[in-house]
């Protein structure tokens, strides 16, 4: 009893050796008399209820016991998710650590399984009754098909994107979209387990809408308003993630063309060196008076083309690797295509040490989106570092509105994935600190 929690049914069903252990602490030499214990029908169970009494053991169905057993499970079921086999396994464990005797696996199989029952309905009210009934009519049209379409606003929001492209970037800003005009953002979950939650929102996105259709109305209302609450850090992470991919592909492009450029005009550069190199011996020659230098290159090599090979070198040596972003205005149009909409709908927040790529950020917003847009040379000028200053600015000292943009996408870029950037509500490219310990816990 004290190892199975329970009485075996036939008591003598037990192993050969642990007869044998017991026997030998009793001491009982011969025990082959031990097949007539239950000659006698009512030993055993005098025997059992002596057993109890002695080790202060309670039976299932004991009012006090029974009230806390019914409580704890009720507590875990609320808080977590957890499958009916694993609070089977926890229940029979809670009941032998307080000496109870296990019932029969049924019994406490139908005890478990209205907890769970009581739980989930509660659980369903509760979360029914916090939207307002304008909220209720949108999240129950998330199961309606729109006319003129194939499939329901919950098919369309809850699929991820499965290409990188401008096209993808924008239809799923769109989707942003959609999810804000459902107005849930508002409503306050913080009272209900966020495991309960979870759980609800993981049913609604691998369930067909006709299933979740046809749920009782308050389950119905219940699972559509926790697949809508995660719906935008979701949706936020997609199109960030998206964003990532889009313009690591745009770099790279822009790199290979400016590699095969390169390589393209290799010939002409290696001429251009060689006429300067022929120039220098002249000079390095001490052989040759001071005087005499000059004409000594003159005589040999055409000042003409001295100045021509001098600006091509100019034009294609470089003193620090290469970062060919001049190419990326091939991309200029595809980036357009999205980035209004992106200005729009994705809030960016950051750390003090993103304030001059916030400023340009917020600078673009205004240029496409303030009634009365402001002069570009007054962009924020904090954000162009040296790699890009000579694209950005030209000579007159104007900026180039094409370069601008892209420079300040890219330091947004490389801001968000060092997480000095971020946007909430998100569960990839959120805030990092929110997990550190703030204020007083801190000190």
């Amino acid at each position: 009893m004290r190892f199975l929690g329970t009485f075996l049914s036939n008591p003598l069903d037990v192993p050969e050796g642990a007869v044998r252990y017991v026997a030998n602490q009793l001491p009982i030499i011969n025990m082959a008399d031990l097949s007539k214990y239950t000659a006698r029908r009512t030993t055993r169970h005098e025997h059992a209820r002596e057993i109890k009494q002695f080790y202060g053991y309670r039976v299932f169905d004991d009012p006090a016991m029974h009230f806390q057993l019914l409580r704890w499970l009720y507590t875990r079921v609320w808080l977590s998710d957890e499958s009916p086999s694993m609070l089977f396994d926890l229940a029979t464990a809670w009941l032998v650590e307080r000496k109870t005797l296990l019932p029969g696996a049924t019994t406490l199989a139908r005890c478990i399984a209205r907890i769970r029952d009581r739980a989930h309905r509660r659980l369903w009210r509760t979360l029914a009754q916090l939207p307002n009934p304008q909220q209720r009519e949108r999240l129950l049209n998330l199961l309606v098909i729109p006319e003129g379409e194939s499939q329901t606003p919950l098919d369309r929001l809850r699929r991820s994107p499965s290409r990188v492209s401008s096209v993808a970037l924008l239809r799923t800003l769109e989707h942003m979209d959609e999810v804000r005009a459902l107005d849930i953002a508002g409503v306050d979950l913080s009272h209900v387990p966020f495991n309960r939650i979870k759980a609800l929102a993981r049913y609604a996105t691998s369930s067909w809408a006709a299933t979740i259709n046809r749920l009782q109305r308050d389950r119905k209302i219940a699972t559509l308003l926790a697949f809508a609450h995660g719906l935008e850090a979701k949706i936020q992470d997609d199109i960030l993630d998206l964003l990532d991919r889009f313009f690591a592909e745009k770099f790279a492009t822009a790199k290979r063309y400016g590699q095969k450029e390169r390589l393209r005009t290799l010939a002409r550069f290696d001429a251009a060196v060689f006429q300067l190199r022929n120039a220098c011996l002249y000079l390095l020659d001490e052989s040759l008076p001071d005087q005499a230098v000059r004409e000594a290159v003159f005589a040999r090599i055409d000042p003409e083309a001295l100045r021509e090979a001098l600006v091509v070198v100019n034009e294609k040596a470089r003193s620090k690797p290469p970062h060919y972003f001049n190419h990326l205005t091939r991309s200029y149009g595809s980036v357009r295509r999205f980035l209004t909409k992106l200005l729009q709908s994705i809030h960016f927040q950051g750390s003090r040490a993103s304030k001059p790529i916030q400023d340009a950020w917020q600078f673009l917003y205004q240029m496409d989106h303030a009634a009365a847009p402001p002069d570009l040379q007054a962009a924020p000028r904090e954000v162009i570092q040296a790699a890009w200053r000579s694209l950005v600015i030209d000579p007159s000292q104007k900026i180039n509105r094409r370069y601008y943009t892209f420079c300040v996408l890219h330091h947004l870029m490389e801001a968000l994935r060092r997480r000095d950037m971020f946007v909430s509500p998100s569960n990839r490219w959120h805030d990092l600190r929110r997990k550190l310990l703030q204020g007083k816990q801190w000190e």
